[in-house]
């Protein structure tokens, strides 16, 4: 055979007759020369062969030389064929020739003719088992072969197709899953060189290729970087991609843009997955400085954003990131040259630089003093830019920081940042001030914290100013956040102060500035509240210079609109620092020297007084007080106009102002005084006050202006007990000094004065002395009065003030006082007052015009007084000694009086003890009557009855008695006695006991429960308990509070009627320590526990105990809602409640009310014995009461199915279900979605479950009691195939988040419905599980989603038919018949590849061929056991297509048909 091979020349061969006669005599040979064939002999044939068709310009296959090719290795490989058969050789001596053969012909062209002979090769006699099995130097050649230029001079016009089919070929078929893994590098390798494809450029061919390398990604598992699993070569991928992306005009479009965007999502995805080394980090700062450095970000910033979700989702853990000092310190300082050279800003406008600190650089920085200083510079260099991203950055690092960050120790650093932060230019559409307000606020507080606040005092000051001052309107929230903690110090910066003021004031010159925002108005109040606090402490040494500082800025407001434009009312920024500081200010002025000062502020003051608000008005006005009570000398040139104000509206400042000003301007009183008069004694009441003091001036400068009305009103007033009496009688009293005969007509009325005005005594009696001393007629009117005053009792004042006036007049007219003299006499002689006596003296000498003498005499008889004095005080001291001797005599009395004091405390003593018998006595007879509690209640009423906030009250509450019962008791004279014994008598004693112990412990009156638990454990002694034992332990452990006994009473009794034993602790506990003993043996003993939950449930520490317990040992817990509260409970029972649904157990409808006494909605308790049936819980038939004979038929919508419409009628539906129960299995459609769309999805889990299919739907999987996690967890698990069911909520969803990331960990086939316009992929955390996935849009017709039909839902089902072949089959052929049809057509041309419609899917046409011989025997063997098996397809297609890629590998592709010809009918030809 080598021989006939060996004549012919195959690529001189150019007739056909010539390739058909070579087939002939070879084909005769073997069939005469069968036995002949030797191993050599074929090995030499196929020599021959490789060395003949092994040319690159060899012919095509269907030219003469390509048949002569064809014929000679169909006939080498029948030849070999022949030899195995006959047992003359083995496949595995020809396998290392046909690899040879192989490798020779991948270096060619390859051309058709070679390509066909790989093909042949690749499977003939398991050759692929022999690939699967080579070491590395036989597979790397295969891999290195294919990574060439594809081309040929041959004709091939299919040559595209032939290549793809070639190469898909060989990657599918020759190469295990095992190779694939151990060959990664040189698998990435050629998938590197397919994409990058700069041998081939032809488009179409690149295309090919480009394919290829999806499909190697493919066998990879969907991430050629993952299965590297070598952070050193995924780093050197940064160059690469650096070096696309730097490219001139790059991207060009979207699809030029994925030659970066999709492989460095499979970096990062594989560094996620493999972890991160210090280079991996570095590298990727590097590859960020290059871009941001030399490219614009406009077209590639998906690609920053692409890294920066990278950073975003590291772990921690897995990559070491936590407390790694190191990684700080590179992370750091190359994020500071990042900043530091980027060129466009809107590479930071993607979630980049928030990232990595947030991820990386927060949780990876030390406390060393480096550290804190580059991130303080970081965070300065963040806070430039005015984008959400970096202000949010920084914020993160100062609030995460907060006790790492010593300011301490870098006070410039923070200077800078006020300073960075004061020139930001903010555009008018940003929303980035909450970020800064944020950032200001942490970094304050962080300030004041670490005590340096005060040392960065004048920068934080500055940096409020200079906001202002530049009008940075964006900032200005900023600057009154720092205007709040700037602080002002005459003695430390009193030049800031007054610059800050000298700066306010001319922006309150400024017409233009924007006072009309709340945030600038806030920062002037602030700044002129803190200066005026300060110059308040420390503001009397001030210069003239910063004295007019202060004027001048209360005139840079005073004359502005005080009325706010937004309210209408008085409260701008102008009135608010003009009264903030003007009075102040008026105070700093030294009253003598700087007074002056104040003149420009007084006519802006008067126009004040004209504004309309009364406020305005009252607060200029209190000004101009504050100024005369400095110096009316101030005012006194506009005191005319002063006084027209004030009789225009009296007001109390101005007229004390007016009072002030008088003494330095009297003139114009002459012409306003019987105005002001008017006004003053019919005005206010605080205005009358002063005025009548001013009237006392008046009359002592200008007396006559009072007229004869004046004074006859002044004298009435005096006589109507007035509370001005006293001023008023004083001005009379200063006009009767000066012109007294303008009040001698008014004599009498002011003798009535006397007596009437209480305290102006003095002052009547000073004007009645003018008037006599003036008028002789009204003097002896005058004396008359006094006389009769004298004579009656005395009084000192009165006294005095009449005996003075009585000495006046009598020096005036002596003859009518010494008519009176006998009065003064007597009163001499009977008064005790010695001053009085000295008067009357003076009055008599004055009568009698005594001389000095007759005072020698008197004090002559003072000395003799004198020595009479000394005697009687020597018998004074006789009589002590006499009263001493007394004394002692009273002394022997006192000690019998005390003998017979202790004799009666012997005898009270013994009628104490008597007294003692008496009560235990009583407390005998009290015990004996009839009461219902115990003898301990007593001692817990002397602790509860006392008012507190855990008293007797509190005890009735817990129990469940009402408020009236409670008013009721507390009309008793011990009201928890009272209470106690209704208790006791209602109930069992022990229950009782039990009640009342355990909700003391809840109210944590201990002191009360020791008393109930010692007599209970003294009970226990009296009688050994028998333990109470059921015949079988309850299934079921009731846990409730006390004060929702009756309902769980009632709950019990409807459990036991529907077959189940309850243990319930009624009936069952002890006290003492048996307690909680049987609480424990009950919860064990349990299969569910049952909590009735309300607000006191939650709050109890022997619930939460009971829980507690239930939880650790594992216990399944059913939670019943007894009343509407909280879920899950507040407080200690929350973490543990979470993860579990509960059943509302309480009435909140009118359509869920009973006829009974039950309280809950029937369906509910129909979901509790469901719940307590899934739980393995059987009841016991013969207990069951007839109205829960077929609780178990549930009251929900049944879903009719017709099995007309399903495959196999129906059966196949029912044996899956049947299958499913059996063994647990979870339905294999997942429908996730949000519940904003539970009604459509409600729909849809209706029309799929009626076409056959087994759904999850939460609400028809989950009940009460059911955890919520775990639920969903089993469902994801054991599903086929998820139905994600998108809206804009779905998105954001927590709970739809995991359930998307559990489906896409496991693998699960994801279906995609849109059922809302949102963008795609979806933004999020979702997104990478979307990216690669088309969606279903069902969104554009929205009754789509009522209905669940039309194209898009046969698009849907036809999806899932694709995952779940057999389920509604018969439905979609007949809907979509389309789908039916066989999707290739077998090409007659053996062994020809043709080009995969999709990435990653092989297939090649070629003639059916007979069963193999295990198949035959399967069948066989079937047979004889009466099995049928079912065909399997000789073709199939990967499942990864572009709309739907599943994350698992397809099953190994069914043994490939033989594409070797039969052209004889030998028994070889028929194996193969």
């Amino acid at each position: 055979m080598d021989g006939i091979i060996q004549k012919h020349n195959f690529m001189k061969v150019k007739d056909s007759d010539i390739a058909d006669e070579f087939n002939e005599k070879l084909q005769e040979w073997v069939d005469e020369h069968e036995n002949k064939l030797s191993t050599k002999m074929v090995l030499d044939s196929l020599k021959i062969v490789q060395n003949q068709v092994c040319q690159d310009n060899f012919s095509h296959e269907d030219s003469p030389p390509g048949q002569m090719a064809t014929y000679a290795f169909e006939h080498v490989i029948s030849a070999i064929g022949v030899l195995v058969d006959n047992d003359k050789a083995k496949h595995a001596s020809f396998y290392e020739a046909l690899y040879n053969f192989f490798i020779k012909l991948l270096s060619c062209g390859p051309g058709s003719i070679h390509m066909k002979l790989m093909g042949e090769i690749i499977d003939a006699f398991e050759f692929q088992d022999y690939v699967k099995n080579l070491p590395a130097d036989k597979i790397k050649p295969i891999i290195r072969g294919l990574k060439r230029k594809y081309s040929t001079k041959d004709g091939t016009e299919d040559y595209h197709d032939r290549v793809d089919g070639m190469i898909g070929q060989i990657i599918d078929y020759l190469f295990s899953e095992e190779q694939f893994k151990k060959y990664a590098t040189e698998f990435v390798e050629l998938y590197e060189y397919f994409k990058e494809n700069t041998d081939n450029i032809d488009p179409q061919m690149k295309s090919v290729l480009n394919e290829k390398a999806d499909s190697i990604e493919y066998e990879l598992g969907g991430n050629i970087y993952k299965a590297l699993n070598n952070p050193d070569v995924i780093n050197k991928q940064w160059d690469k991609l650096l070096k696309i992306t730097l490219e001139t005009n790059f991207p060009k479009d979207d699809e030029d843009l994925e030659r970066v965007t999709k492989p460095l999502s499979n970096i990062v995805d594989a560094l996620k997955e493999n972890g991160l080394t210090e280079i991996t980090y570095e590298n990727i700062m590097n590859f960020l400085i290059e871009l941001f450095q030399k490219k614009e970000a406009e077209k590639i910033h998906q690609i920053v954003d692409d890294i920066g979700y990278f950073f975003l989702h590291l772990d921690e853990d897995k990559h070491h990131i936590k407390k790694n000092e190191k990684l700080f310190t590179l992370m750091a300082k190359k994020l500071i040259e990042l900043l530091k050279v980027t060129k466009s800003q809107a590479y930071l406008e993607v979630k980049l630089v928030d990232a990595i600190i947030s991820e990386v650089l927060v949780k990876s920085m030390g406390s060393s003093k480096e550290h804190v200083a580059l991130a303080i510079e970081i965070m300065s260099m963040l806070l430039k830019y005015p984008i959400e991203q970096c202000v949010e950055a920084a914020y993160n690092f100062v609030r995460e920081k907060e006790k790492i960050l010593k300011w301490k120790e870098h006070l410039p650093m923070a200077q800078a940042i006020f300073k960075t932060i004061s020139l930001v230019n903010i555009p008018d559409d940003s929303e980035v001030v909450g970020q800064y307000v944020s950032f200001m606020e942490h970094f304050l507080a962080q300030l004041k914290k670490s005590k340096v606040l005060g040392d960065l005092n004048d920068a934080l000051v500055n940096f409020a100013l200079c906001v202002l001052v530049q009008r940075n309107e964006k900032l200005f929230e900023l600057s009154r956040e720092a205007s709040t903690w700037g602080t002002f110090d005459v003695k430390k910066n009193k030049s800031l102060l007054f610059e800050v003021l000298q700066n306010l004031a001319k922006l309150f010159q400024d017409e233009e500035f924007p006072w009309n925002t709340s945030y600038s108005g806030q920062v002037a109040n602030n700044f002129v509240s803190s200066c005026m606090t300060a110059l308040e402490k420390n503001g009397k040494t001030l210069s003239s210079n910063e004295r007019g500082i202060l004027i001048e800025l209360v005139l840079s407001v005073i004359d502005k609109d005080f009325v706010d434009e937004d309210t209408g009312d008085v409260g701008s920024v102008y009135y608010y620092t003009f009264c903030s500081c003007v009075f102040q200010i008026i105070e700093l002025l030294d009253a003598g020297k700087e007074i002056d000062r104040v003149e420009p502020i007084i006519p802006h003051l008067f126009n004040l007084l004209d504004h309309d608000s009364e406020d305005v008005v009252t607060t200029a006005s209190s000004c101009i007080r504050i100024i005369t009570s400095k110096s009316g000398k101030v005012l006194s040139p506009v005191l005319d106009k002063l006084i027209l104000r004030l009789l225009k509206a009296e007001n109390y400042d101005l007229m004390s102002a007016v009072n002030d000003v008088y003494e330095y301007n009297q003139e114009p009183m002459k012409k306003r005084f019987q105005d002001l008069f008017k006004l003053g004694v019919s005005g206010d009441e605080a205005v009358t006050s002063i005025f009548y003091m001013f009237l006392s001036k008046v009359a002592k400068n200008q007396p006559e202006l009072f007229t004869d009305v004046n004074i006859k009103t002044l004298v009435q007033y005096s006589s109507e007990k007035s509370p001005n009496e006293a001023s008023i009688v004083s001005t009379l009293d200063e006009i009767a000094k000066r012109l007294p005969e303008k009040l001698v007509k008014y004599t009498e009325a002011i003798i009535k004065l006397d007596g009437v005005v209480q305290y102006s005594t003095y002052y009547v009696y000073n004007i009645l002395k003018w008037i006599g001393v003036k008028n002789e007629k009204n003097a002896e009117l005058i004396m008359k009065h006094i006389a009769k005053r004298l004579e009656g009792p005395e009084d000192a004042l009165v006294t005095y003030a009449a005996l003075d006036t009585v000495k006046h007049i009598g020096g005036k007219h002596k003859p009518i006082v010494e008519k009176h003299r006998g009065t003064i006499d007597r009163l001499k002689q009977t008064s005790m007052n010695q001053t009085t006596k000295d008067l009357c003296t003076s009055v008599i000498d004055m009568l009698e015009g005594r001389s000095l003498e007759v005072l020698a005499d008197d004090i002559g008889q003072t000395q003799d007084d004198v020595i009479n004095l000394d005697g009687r005080v020597t018998t004074n001291e006789n009589n002590i000694n006499v009263v001493k001797e007394d004394v002692g005599r009273n002394k022997e009395d006192i000690k019998n009086v005390n003998i017979r004091v202790n004799e009666q405390g012997q005898q009270i003593d013994e009628m104490g003890r008597v007294v003692d018998q008496t009560v235990i006595k009583v407390e005998e007879i009290d015990s004996k009557t009839l009461s219902h509690a115990p003898y301990w209640s007593r001692d817990v009423s002397k602790l509860l009855n006392p008012k507190s906030e855990h008293d007797w009250r509190l005890l009735s509450s817990r129990l469940g008695y009402s408020n009236d019962d409670i008013r009721s008791w507390s009309q008793q004279s011990d009201p928890c006695m009272a209470m106690l014994n209704e208790w006791y008598a209602t109930r069992k004693t022990s229950e009782a006991n039990y009640g009342v112990l355990n909700i003391l412990q809840e109210m944590n009156r201990m002191d009360a429960a020791v008393i109930v638990e010692n007599a209970m454990k003294a009970a226990e002694q009296v009688v050994e308990d028998e333990d109470f034992d059921y015949p079988t332990p309850p299934p079921i452990f009731l846990s409730y509070q006390w004060g929702h006994q009756e309902e769980v009473k009632l709950l019990r009794k409807h459990l036991e009627m529907a077959g189940y034993d309850c243990w319930m602790d009624i009936g069952q506990m002890g006290g003492g320590d048996k307690l909680f003993e049987k609480i424990d043996r009950g919860i064990r003993a349990a299969k569910v526990i049952i909590s009735c939950t309300t607000d006191k449930y939650a709050k109890s520490p022997n619930c939460n105990r009971e829980v507690n317990l239930a939880v650790n040992l594992k216990k399944p817990i059913i939670p019943l809602l007894l009343e509407q509260c909280p879920w899950p409970p507040v407080g200690s029972m929350g973490p543990l409640f979470s993860e579990y649904l509960f059943i509302k157990f309480f009435q909140s409808r009118p359509n869920e009310e009973t006829t009974d006494d039950r309280y809950w909605p029937v369906p509910k308790f129909q979901e509790l014995l469901m719940q307590l049936s899934m739980n393995g819980i059987v009841p016991d038939e013969n207990k069951v009461d007839k109205m829960y004979k077929k609780w178990w038929m549930p009251l929900v919508e049944e879903i009719k199915i017709d099995k007309k419409k399903t495959a196999n009628g129906g059966q196949k539906t029912a044996n899956v279900s049947a299958e499913n129960k059996e063994d647990g299995k979870s339905p294999d459609v997942f429908i996730s979605y949000q519940w904003g769309k539970q009604k459509n999805i409600m729909l849809l889990y209706k029309k799929l479950t009626e076409l056959g299919y087994d759904c999850w739907m939460d609400i028809h999987q989950m009940g009460g009691g059911d955890s919520l996690y775990d639920k969903i967890d089993r469902g994801v698990r054991g599903c086929k195939v998820v139905l994600s069911c998108l809206t804009e909520k779905y998105t954001l969803s927590a709970n739809c988040r995991r359930e998307v990331s559990l489906a896409d960990a496991l693998k699960r086939p994801i279906i995609p419905l849109l059922l809302e316009s949102i963008p795609w992929p979806p933004k999020g955390p979702m997104s990478m599980a979307f990216t690669e996935l088309l969606y279903i849009d069902f969104h554009s017709d929205p009754k789509v989603q009522e209905q669940w039909s039309g194209p898009k839902f046969a698009e849907m089902r036809a999806k899932i038919h694709q995952i779940l072949p057999g389920e509604d089959e018969h439905n979609l052929n007949s809907v979509n018949p389309e789908q039916s049809k066989p999707k290739s057509q077998v090409n007659e041309n053996k062994g020809s590849f043709v080009k995969s419609s999709k990435p990653g899917t092989k297939r090649r046409e070629a003639k059916p061929a007979a069963p193999s011989i295990k198949s035959q025997e399967e069948h066989t063997k079937a047979a004889e056991n009466g099995q049928h098996l079912t065909p399997s397809p000789t073709n199939e297609s990967k499942p990864k297509t572009s709309e739907t890629k599943s994350p698992q590998k397809s099953n190994p592709p069914p043994p490939k048909q033989s594409m070797s010809p039969a052209p004889a009918k030998s028994k070889s030809c028929q194996i193969l």
